[in-house]
């Protein structure tokens, strides 16, 4: 395949004959014997008999169809123009001369005409001259038969007709060789409407030929870009407006242009100034003159060649092949594919179906996806190029990569072939060589470098570098030599002949389950420059700073975690400072640059989120469990009668009972505990029976403040005062103390004074009010480390802390300095000296099953270790590098506290108007369901199941909020506002985020569980979406949008990346959507097809599961059952998910009925499955977003600046 390559002739100016004079054309219309193709959208002939074979490649043909979107088809029509089909590989044999949305359906949109010739000498001699002209070594062909077709003066869809093109193809064939002449009278439209614009919009017109088998195939220039209006100003044979090709027989090669020099030339010729030849200039760039040709340039912001330009700040896509030889073993063809987010210069590179045997030594072949990185690197300064910058999207590129330590060679050649008509480039790679083997469960990681691209000849870059990757922290250089071939504007003044390229964050992993290699590196660019203004003065910047270029001056910033001028960096203590994360039950400690949270005792969890731990093991027969409100914990408390620890109790001997001696007080009464006679308190009372006093118990008198609960406490109910107040609980008065205004100084602490009153008031080393403070120096007051001194600073003007010799740190906390572990090995036994690549350095890190510093180790906390962490019925399981419990299949919990689930467990929840209602999968009278909650004045509509937390998410379309509660109804609250119509919702309880269409809006947005860090997804290509389903464990979101002119269900990354239409044939009103995770399936509910389908998650089977559905609008399955709520029927019909007949639809609660909107499934397990977000937020700092093939995407929300954001995650 490819894209004609011919002398090109241009016209200076755009009228309304800018190609073939019209009566140049072969003769057309039905004075002449042609026939007229009805008029029409999408419209294709008959098959036409031909009388002599017409040879295309290596076929010959009898038949032909004339198609009314520009093109000739043999073996079949193809009538319906589709905005997916590119040249030349639409897998048909095709010969478009303008291939577009056209439409004839009005008067006015033109005819198409068409015949076969083999009477008209005149015109077959004619023909064959041309031919014999044009083409070498036919000085014998002599023409038998013309098929000429001519699109005359044809519109586009939809009917429109107030531009119209003119355009003619001839077949020449003596019934062995055949030839296509294009003919292009005027191109006045390139592009239709679509018809399934603004989600796929048409590609602009193609012209050229394909074989039919997805290789062969050869495009003109401007094929599918905005340089199709070229076509007649363009040729090949020096004629504007026509072109000549060699089509058949080709003995299996590709179709031949004209030669390029022959002919007359019928055109203006052509100079080299921008007054003829503005035209091969991109559409967003612009010709430039120069002495003696021109240059094209991209118009700012557009960056590019001039030939190529794209638009700054969009993802970048590139596909491609790989094939060769690694280690005498065939590599491919398989697939190659890359993401680049050109705004911060990162780039994400996928090697598909590698095997094992050579997958996990590929991890060291980073620069086979390298080049991306500096094609679409960040320019750091003015003056900055990047790759595509220089070269365009078009060039070659041929890499030596050799291994130092083992001897091992390999080259890299790559071809790229630019943006295809869908805005992917295109990519070649050959590979060919060997490389050092890498072992399963070794890790590899690369070290940053830097690199110079250097022009050392018009059209050639040659960059060589020397690099470090690292097996399990042991370093292996190997040195990377690639030169970059590339059309060059030659007379463009060059402001710099070299580049340098700064890659960071580099990581390479192979996932042996997806035969998958994938890269990722950041890439920032930079001229070379005679002095770079850190390497000299750099070295003023405190250790704790880094030092930022900004022209030829310099700038130090203290790095994340230290405060300062740069120069001078201190550690942010925000233990002290209150700008810790920590959880109110956790404590924090500082550290160098950072923080610490640890739970308190009785609590467990990260520090960040610290949970009660339950401490009720092993309670006596006459014990329970607890909670111990004064100590925030649970444990074994004795029967009454009984005394002791909770885990050893013993029956209190009472020596006489009060049934012998009445020593019960006048408001008590002797009754039979266990046997024995005791004394108790009469209701309203309180005390041990001998002596009882009046209550006032708030749990029969409310006496408690409007601003006050009432708590049991200590034994008994008490009225405890809300946060931000004061008192007694019977009496309550606001607070407008620290502890709740939370208004002091960062430098300061809210203290308790006592009598319930707090102040704020100045951290050590700070003076003021509490509220204002600023810092006090050493030399006022000593508030250095012991191993520190108190010296002036002869350019901060002050007195600081400074450590001394043997010491390190900022002076107000000094540790000894530590000898690398490289040096001296002083690590504990059970830890290793590994290099930090972070860090730059060793240091100790203690070995898998131990925690400490590495200088001291320890076994560590886990259920390897204890086995009696975990409960009886769970399993202690390696999950990463550690060690958990599971509970085993048929409990739930976090595997410390396991608990049998059963059939009470899970059951359908399902909305109607106000009320949100549970029924039982097979309803009784003894199980009728029940109604969970109502709140007057909402209409929910959408709704989902935290699986793990066991809570429920809805939409209230009235109120436009999304509401949260627990699977009981309670603790209701709003986790999202300001909405205009939200619909569908939709849970990923690995994630811990959730999703939701809003169709007044016509967006689909996310955030996170408890309503933060909320992100529009998708604004655009929105009508009516509705229903809504997410499949955590792969990646996937799923979206149906109730558009009545073209409705469709759309899937795409979880990220919002990689957006496509996943079903759009046969649908009319898409509703509910449903993931069946047992089958890898997506089932939806077609209110106007009045079907319940479904479709594999690939893409294939799709099959109707009931036909006979009256309105579905809601849907839910579980692996055995689809379910669906039926607007009409005002049931809850349900069938096998394999089809056949359906259940009996299920019996509504009392309350329930009415029309039902949509239904969940609560399981008594979450779905298996997890992704990169399920461990720690996946290491985002806001929003973790999962994609496909087990990655994640660190997201901003929209409300958080995306230059802050984007500092954030780099600084993570």
């Amino acid at each position: 395949m490819g894209t004609v390559q011919l002398l090109l002739v241009f016209l200076c100016s755009f009228s309304a004959s800018l190609g073939v004079p019209r009566e140049d054309l072969y003769p057309f219309g039905p004075s002449n014997g042609d026939k007229v193709l009805r008029k029409g959208d999408d419209v294709s002939s008959k098959e036409i008999p031909l009388d002599i074979d017409i040879g295309f490649f290596n076929k010959r043909h009898r038949s032909i169809f004339v198609n009314s979107n520009g093109h000739l088809s043999f073996v079949t029509e193809l009538p319906r123009h589709k905005s997916d089909l590119i040249l030349p590989r639409i897998g048909y044999e095709v010969i478009a001369v303008f291939l577009a949305d056209i439409d004839t359906t009005t008067d006015e949109s033109g005819n198409i005409y068409y015949r076969k010739e083999v009477a008209n000498q005149q015109l077959l001699n004619r023909a064959s001259r041309s031919i014999q002209q044009h083409f070498k070594n036919v000085n014998n062909f002599r023409a038998k038969m013309l098929f000429i077709a001519t699109w005359d003066r044809v519109g586009y869809y939809d009917r429109q007709h107030d531009l119209v093109n003119t355009f003619q193809v001839v077949l020449a064939t003596d019934g062995r060789d055949t030839f296509a002449l294009f003919h292009y009278v005027d191109i006045n439209w390139i592009q239709s409407w679509g018809k399934n614009a603004p989600l796929a919009p048409d590609v602009p017109a193609q012209a050229g030929f394909d074989a039919g088998d997805k290789r062969r195939g050869l495009t003109l220039p401007g094929s599918a870009t905005k340089g199709a209006t070229n076509f007649a100003l363009w040729s090949n044979v020096n004629s504007p407006g026509v072109w000549m090709f060699h089509i058949g027989f080709t003995n299996g090669d590709n179709v031949k242009a004209a030669d390029a020099n022959s002919g007359q030339d019928k055109g203006d010729k052509a100079d080299n100034t921008c007054a003829s030849q503005a035209s091969t200039c991109h559409s967003d760039a612009q010709c430039i003159d120069y002495n003696p040709g021109f240059c094209c340039k991209c118009v700012a912001p557009f960056f590019g060649n001039g030939k190529d330009c794209l638009e700054p700040g969009v993802p970048q896509r590139v596909n491609g092949i790989v094939t060769g030889t690694i280690n005498g073993q065939q590599v491919g063809p398989t697939d190659l594919h890359s993401y680049i987010v050109t705004s911060d210069g990162r780039a994400y590179t996928a090697v598909s179906r590698i095997p094992p045997s050579i997958g996990y030594s590929m991890q060291s072949l980073a620069p086979v996806g390298g080049i991306l990185g500096w094609l679409f690197a960040k320019p750091e300064r003015p003056g900055s190029k990047n790759g595509y910058m220089v070269a365009g999207g078009r060039m070659n590129r041929t890499v030596t990569v050799r291994f130092q330590s083992t001897g091992d060679v390999l080259t890299v050649r790559q071809h790229f072939e630019g943006h295809n008509a869908l805005n992917y480039m295109q990519m070649q790679t050959y590979i060919n060589g060997t490389i050092p083997e890498i072992q399963e469960g070794q890790k590899v990681t690369i070290d940053d470098y830097n690199e110079e691209f250097r022009r050392i000849s018009a059209g050639q870059m040659r960059s060589y570098s020397d690099r470090v990757y690292r097996l399990d922290g042991v370093a292996y250089r190997y040195s990377v030599d690639q030169t970059v071939v590339y059309e060059a504007c030659e007379y463009e003044p060059q402001d710099t002949d070299s580049m340098k390229l700064g890659v960071s964050r580099n990581f390479v992993v192979y996932d042996p389950k997806e035969m998958i290699v994938r890269y990722a590196l950041t890439n920032r660019v930079s001229p070379m420059a005679s002095s770079d203004p850190c390497v000299s003065s750099g070295q003023i910047c405190d250790e704790n700073a880094a030092c930022t270029p900004v022209g030829q001056q310099y700038q130090c910033r203290c790095k994340n975690g230290y405060q300062g001028n740069g120069i001078t960096c201190e550690d942010i203590d925000e233990c002290a400072t209150g700008r810790d994360t920590c959880h109110p039950n956790a404590r924090c400690y500082n550290t160098d640059g950072g923080h610490e949270c640890r739970c308190e005792a009785g609590y467990v969890g990260d520090g960040r989120n610290c949970q009660t731990e339950i401490n009720c093991q092993n309670c006596h027969v006459h014990a329970q469990c607890i909670f111990d409100v004064s100590g925030l914990f649970h444990r074994c408390q004795c029967h009454e009668g009984y005394t002791g620890d909770g885990k050893d109790c013993t029956r209190i001997q009472y020596e006489i009972g009060c049934n012998v001696v009445n020593n019960c007080d006048i408001n008590a009464q002797c009754v039979p505990v266990e046997g024995v006679y005791q004394c108790r308190c009469n209701q309203g009372y309180y005390g041990d029976g001998q002596r009882c006093l009046p209550s006032n118990d708030c749990s029969v008198v409310n006496n408690c403040d409007v601003n006050a609960q009432c708590l049991y406490e200590n034994g008994r109910y008490q009225c405890r005062c809300n946060s931000g107040y004061r008192g007694d609980g019977q009496t309550c008065q606001q607070a407008n103390d620290c502890s709740v205004l939370s208004n002091c100084h960062p430098n300061a602490r809210c203290i308790d004074v006592g009598g319930g009153s707090y102040q704020c008031r100045c951290a050590l080393g700070y003076g003021g009010d509490g509220y204002t403070c600023t810092p006090e120096q050493c030399n006022v007051i000593d508030i250095c480390d012991r191993n520190a001194q108190c010296v002036p600073d002869a350019i901060l003007r002050r007195y600081v802390c400074q450590c001394r010799e043997g010491y390190t740190g900022n002076g107000r906390t000094c540790t000894p300095s530590v000898m690398p572990c490289n040096q001296v090995n002083n690590c504990d036994p059970n830890a290793d000296c590994l290099y930090e690549s972070s860090t730059g350095a060793y240091r100790c890190i203690c070995r898998q099953g131990y925690e400490g510093d590495g200088y001291a180790c320890r076994p560590g906390a886990n259920c390897r270790n204890n086995p009696n962490i975990c409960d009886p019925n769970a399993a202690c399981t390696l999950a990463g590098s550690d060690y958990v419990c599971l509970c085993n299949r048929g409990y739930r919990g976090d595997g410390k506290r396991c608990y049998a689930s059963s059939a009470a467990d899970s059951y359908l929840l399902y909305t109607q108007g106000m009320s949100i209602m549970q029924v039982p999968f097979n309803p009784s009278q003894r199980e009728p369901g029940k109604q969970v909650l109502l709140i007057p004045g909402q209409t929910a509509i959408g709704i989902d199941v935290d699986c793990y937390e066991r809570s429920i998410y809805w939409t209230d379309v009235s109120n436009r909020v999304i509401r949260q509660a627990r699977l009981d109804g309670s603790d209701q609250k709003i986790v999202i506002k300001d909405l205009g119509s939200p619909e569908g919702v939709a849970v990923d309880w690995v994630s811990r985020n959730m999703y939701w269409s809003d169709s007044a809006l016509d967006r689909i947005e996310v955030a996170r569980l408890d309503g933060s860090y909320r992100k529009t997804l998708f604004k655009t290509g929105l009508v009516n979406p509705r229903g809504i389903a997410v499949d955590p464990a792969r990646g996937n979101m799923y979206w149906a949008d109730w558009n009545r002119r073209e409705p469709k269900i759309e899937v795409a990354n979880m990220d919002g990346t990689n957006r496509r239409i996943f079903v759009q044939d046969n649908l009319l009103l898409p509703n509910g959507l449903t993931m069946d995770y047992s089958s890898q399936q997506l089932c939806w509910g077609d209110a106007g097809t009045q079907r319940v389908e479904c479709m594999r998650i690939d893409g294939v089977g799709r099959r109707t599961i009931y036909g006979l559905a009256s309105y579905p609008f809601g849907l839910a399955s579980t692996d055995t059952t689809i379910y669906w709520t039926d607007w009409e029927t005002k049931t809850i019909p349900n069938i096998d998910k394999n089809g056949g007949r359906p259940n009996e639809a299920l019996s509504l609660p009392v309350g329930g009925n009415g029309k039902l909107y949509g239904i969940s499934v609560v399981r008594n397990q979450c779905p298996a499955g997890s992704n990169a977000c399920a461990r720690n937020n996946g290491g985002c700092r806001f929003l973790c977003l999962p994609t496909q093939y087990g990655g994640h995407t660190c997201a901003c929300p929209d409300n958080v600046d995306e230059n802050e954001c984007n500092e954030l995650l780099l600084k993570l």
